[in-house]
């Protein structure tokens, strides 16, 4: 161990700065504590064009992000999270359940062929977009990893406000695609 600052060792000034930190920390639940580092406010999501709003908290990045879309780059937004979730979880592990679930009215064949719809749509888009010049490696950065845009557009080393716009045209893209008014 070397000796830092006023001949304060590395181990020390990790002991107290954890010290702080647990200090802090004590009287939290998770949910401030994530309020500390990412700030929500309290949106109004549309579930789809025929059912009704409800209430919920998003992060303010996020918040400001949807706030920018249209509700057909939504329902894209959407559309391609899930494509994404099928076709990296298409190889899912069923575990064991000890209750019935129901899984509702469709049949598995019916649940399997709008699996397939949604992992073609995905690639149909994730190759037309490249075609175009457009990244969908980043939209998926953003929809489905969490990245925030200002992040992106510093990663990316390009102007501020890029990467929303990049995102949006990219959604309009598999909007069109989809023949979605």
């Amino acid at each position: 161990m070397r000796d830092g600052p006023n001949g304060i060792t590395d181990e020390q000034i990790r002991q107290m700065t954890l010290r702080r930190w647990s200090q802090v920390a004590a009287g939290l639940e998770p949910a401030d504590w994530q309020e500390r580092h990412s700030a929500t406010e309290a949106v109004e999501v549309r579930i789809s064009q025929n059912r009704v709003t409800t209430r919920c908290r998003r992060r303010k990045i996020d918040a400001r992000m949807w706030e920018a879309m249209s509700p057909r780059q939504e329902r894209a937004a959407d559309a391609i999270f899930a494509g994404f979730g099928v076709l990296v979880n298409g190889a899912r592990i069923k575990t064991q359940s000890l209750i019935r679930v129901d899984r509702g009215t469709a049949s598995q064949a019916d649940a399997s062929d709008y699996e397939a719809v949604l992992i073609r749509r995905y690639v149909e888009w994730a190759d037309r977009a490249t075609a175009e010049g457009l990244s969908a490696s980043d939209v998926v950065q953003v929809l489905v990893h969490g990245e925030s845009c200002a992040q992106q557009d510093r990663r990316l080393r390009q102007g501020n406000g890029k990467a929303l716009l990049h995102l949006l045209e990219a959604l309009d893209l598999y909007a069109v695609m989809c023949r979605w008014g």
